[in-house]
C-alpha cells in the first residue's frame, strides 16, 4: 500500500487523479454537440434533396454555381436514377453525405482559425513586423478604420495593394502550416 501511495504522489504526468478519473461531462457535451449537428446537417440535406427534385427540370439549364451538397445530390440522383430505388435519401448515403459536410465545415473553420492565431503569435514576437503592417494599411486604407468596409466595397481591388500583408500571411504559412505532412526521405 504504501509503495502504491508512493507511486501516485510522485506521479511525473499531472495529477493522477485527473487522468484517471476524467471529465466525464466532456463526453457527454461532445456527443450531444455531434448529435445537433448531425441532425441539423440531415434537414439540410433532405430540404436540398427534396428542392432539388421538385426543381429538377429548371436546374439542368442553369449555370449557376452549385455547391458541394448539390453535386453530392446530383451524383446521388443520377446513381439512383440508373437503377437504385429513388423514392428517398438511402440512410447510408445520408450518413456519408452529412460527415463529409462535417469535415468541411471544421476543416475550413480550424485552418483559418490556426493560420490567424499563428500569423498573431508571430507578429507579436516581431513587432515591427506588426508595425510596418500597419503603417501599410494606412498608406492604402487611410488613418480611419470606420471607413475601409465602405472603401473596400467600393475598391475590392485594395486589397491587392496589401503586398507586405500578403509576405506575411505567406512566411506565417510557411512556418506554421495548417496542414502539414511528415514525409520520409531515402535513408542514404
Amino acid at each position: 500500500m504504501h509503495h502504491l501511495l508512493a507511486v501516485i504522489e510522485n506521479y511525473p504526468y499531472g495529477d493522477f487523479w485527473a487522468q484517471l478519473f476524467p471529465n466525464p461531462v466532456y463526453h457527454v457535451t461532445t456527443w450531444w454537440h455531434k448529435r445537433e449537428m448531425y441532425k441539423y446537417l440531415s434537414q439540410v440535406l433532405r430540404a436540398r434533396f427534396a428542392e432539388n427534385n421538385t426543381k429538377a427540370a429548371e436546374k439542368q439549364g442553369s449555370t449557376r454555381k452549385r455547391s458541394v451538397i448539390d453535386l453530392a445530390l446530383q451524383s446521388y440522383t443520377a446513381d439512383s436514377r440508373s437503377g437504385k430505388n429513388f423514392e428517398g435519401l438511402d440512410p447510408e448515403f445520408e450518413r456519408y453525405a452529412v460527415d463529409q459536410m462535417n469535415v468541411f465545415i471544421f476543416a475550413g473553420h480550424d485552418t483559418t482559425s490556426s493560420a490567424i492565431a499563428y500569423a498573431y503569435h508571430l507578429m507579436s514576437q516581431h513587432p515591427q513586423v506588426a508595425e510596418m503592417m500597419i503603417r501599410e494599411h494606412n498608406d492604402v486604407f487611410g488613418e480611419d478604420i470606420d471607413m475601409v468596409p465602405q472603401l473596400l466595397r467600393e475598391q475590392p481591388y485594395l486589397i491587392n495593394r496589401l503586398e507586405y500583408t500578403l509576405a506575411v500571411i505567406k512566411e506565417s504559412l510557411r512556418l506554421f502550416p495548417p496542414a502539414s505532412t511528415l514525409r520520409k526521405g531515402s535513408p542514404e
